[in-house]
């Protein structure tokens, strides 16, 4: 990996660990890669690296790491960590706490 994509990887998963989401374009991680194919070991570095960011910054207990794909980019997701909440937009504009939410507090 070039220098300037390790840096450009380190800085989406940097996103994740601290506000939950990044979204990236799959060309961008191909190229990072340098690969024709996205296999079990790049996911496997990317996990590697949201885990050892994560422990950086003196977190416990890292989240799980979901992907949401989309056709030209996808979005690396991280459940919210003991201490956020997750709240749904009604269409009147109130936000709802989700039931996962309550549960981790209580």
């Amino acid at each position: 990996m070039l220098p300037h994509h390790d840096v450009a990887l380190s800085s989406l998963i940097d996103r994740v660990v601290q506000y939950g989401a990044a979204t990236c374009s799959w060309d961008e991680l191909y190229a990072w890669y340098k690969v024709e194919e996205l296999d079990n070991q790049v996911w496997a570095d990317v996990y590697k690296r949201f885990h050892a960011m994560w422990a950086y910054y003196g977190y416990e207990g890292a989240p799980e790491l979901k992907v949401h794909h989309s056709e030209n980019f996808f979005t690396l997701l991280r459940d919210p960590s003991e201490d956020e909440s997750v709240t749904t937009i009604a269409a009147n504009g109130e936000l709802q706490e989700d039931d996962d939410s309550e549960e981790a507090e209580g």
